[in-house]
């Protein structure tokens, strides 16, 4: 009886104390501050107070900037200020969910992008600057471009065609779907949304040390 009551007492503290929310499981209630990491993305869970303006600025992609926009979203913080905070992942103003790419330190010139799909997989558009030297001089063009974040373990991936193919490819119905498109690159941000929806219960978490501790420890009980 002791061994079952223990057991339970164990499973209780485990469940309430370090279970924790995915930023996905409630997004009607985003919590407003600064991510250090992607960990506080995930679990909805900023450590920084968020008390700064937003301000945006849009830029333009292509030859001579004649492609398509893209908003960057900047807090207006000091320089000293960014300083003392140091490198972050993004920010929530309550409403959406901005992330900067890189863990970049913050200042007033980070720039920051708004994701605009929360997920399985979360979407966000961004501008790709590519250098190529010449000969004589470096030339630098850019491109508007969407990336994924997956939410398992933040890898962030470029919305192409073998990419797409690849992250829906345990999905055989939507894989053939894919396959059979004629026109693919119109539809990548769609089939990344499909396999989000559908696979949104794929979500686990990584087994964490203290996740095998108790389980270690309710086995020798048990024994």
């Amino acid at each position: 009886m002791f061994k079952v009551i223990s057991i339970s007492v164990i499973l209780f503290f485990f469940l309430n104390g370090y279970s924790q929310q995915l930023i996905i499981d409630d997004p009607s209630n985003l919590k407003k501050g600064i991510y250090r990491d992607f960990n506080e993305f995930k679990h909805n869970s900023p450590s920084i107070a968020m008390n700064y303006e937003i301000t945006n600025r849009t830029r333009k992609s292509g030859t001579l900037n004649t492609g398509k926009e893209v908003i960057f979203y900047y807090l207006v913080i000091s320089k000293q200020e960014g300083k003392s905070i140091g490198k972050i992942y993004g920010f929530c103003d309550g409403a959406n969910v901005y992330v900067a790419e890189g863990n970049p330190k913050l200042g007033p010139k980070t720039g920051f992008v708004m994701i605009n799909y929360l997920g399985r997989y979360c979407v966000y558009e961004t501008i790709e600057y590519t250098s190529a030297y010449t000969g004589t001089t470096t030339v630098t063009t850019s491109k508007q471009i969407e990336r994924a974040i997956d939410l398992v373990n933040g890898a962030v991936y470029t919305l192409s065609k073998n990419n797409v193919r690849d992250l829906i490819g345990s999905d055989a119905e939507l894989s053939k779907e894919f396959d059979e498109l004629k026109h693919k690159n119109e539809f990548l941000r769609d089939y990344i949304i499909k396999y989000s929806e559908k696979h949104r219960d794929d979500l686990v978490e990584p087994e964490t040390s203290f996740m095998k501790d108790v389980g270690n420890l309710c086995f020798q009980m048990e024994n």
